[in-house]
């Protein structure tokens, strides 16, 4: 039989969920022997092998696309531009598009890809015990959230912090919360920063728009790559300024928007 490791939950909401979702690994094809010799199986081996091939099928192994290369190609490059960049705010990308497309499929395969090629070429990172600055930290290269709806400034530094497993103080304040998160962001080594389901800011609303001005804040500070994902971000007021249409936000200016499209 295969041995197939289940990725755990869709959509981690913590570096441990995350780190299961890294080492996952889609479950190997089933060898199918000749229909006679099928027939022949006692009903125990019939029920395993028939196990196997549901695991493999319902899996939907990721393929790489034209547009999952091209796309991994760009997020790469960005990385690379921002890896010794000066102090203060790094050009990040946007994938825009349609619902069911696979952008956050995709962004969390580069990820998971890019964290293994670290594990590889530094081990000495992941294990415990690992000194960086004078430190033992956790090192935690990939950070990924998904934004809920109607989230406050306060709920996005509050998930920041439980992903890292920080722990927090009931009497902590959002700027508390906000400085420990960038702090810690800063000592465990993040290079990269998924932003998912940004589509869930309501930008007409005051709170959306004051929650776009705090992910641009942690942007600014954290020496890391954003990389953000989400539905029709065009229109959405992402790259908008306050109410005016024709005015770019510093998201606009600083992040590169891409669509992800539908296969034709």
């Amino acid at each position: 039989m295969s041995t197939f490791r289940h990725p755990g939950l869709a959509e981690p909401r913590n570096k441990e969920e995350w780190r299961r979702y890294r080492d996952s690994r889609a479950p190997e094809q089933p060898v199918m022997p000749p229909y006679e010799e099928y027939l022949k199986l006692s009903d125990d081996d019939k029920d395993d092998l028939n196990e196997d091939r549901d695991n493999y099928h319902s899996a939907l192994t990721i393929i790489d696309t034209s547009q999952v290369k091209r796309l991994h190609y760009l997020m790469g490059r960005r990385m690379k531009a921002n890896a010794r960049r000066a102090a203060g705010a790094r050009a990040g990308l946007v994938f825009d598009g349609p619902p069911t497309v696979g952008k956050s499929t995709l962004v969390k395969l580069f990820a998971a890809r890019y964290e293994r090629r670290l594990r590889r070429k530094h081990p000495e990172r992941f294990q415990d015990g690992y000194e960086s600055n004078g430190m033992i930290i956790d090192y935690t290269p990939v950070v990924y959230l998904s934004i809920p709806a109607r989230a406050t400034p306060k709920d996005l530094s509050v998930l920041l912090a439980d992903y890292l497993g920080m722990v927090q103080r009931g009497r902590d304040t959002q700027t508390d919360i906000t400085n420990h998160v960038l702090s810690v962001l800063s000592d465990v080594g993040t290079e990269l920063v998924i932003i998912d389901d940004v589509h869930f800011l309501d930008m007409s609303a005051k709170e959306g728009r004051v929650v776009n001005d705090h992910l641009k804040y942690i942007a600014n500070e954290t020496a890391a790559t954003f990389v953000y994902t989400g539905v029709d971000l065009e229109k959405s007021g992402l790259f908008l300024e306050g109410q005016a249409a024709s005015r770019a936000t510093q998201t606009s200016g600083r992040n590169t928007r891409y669509p992800v499209r539908e296969f034709g």
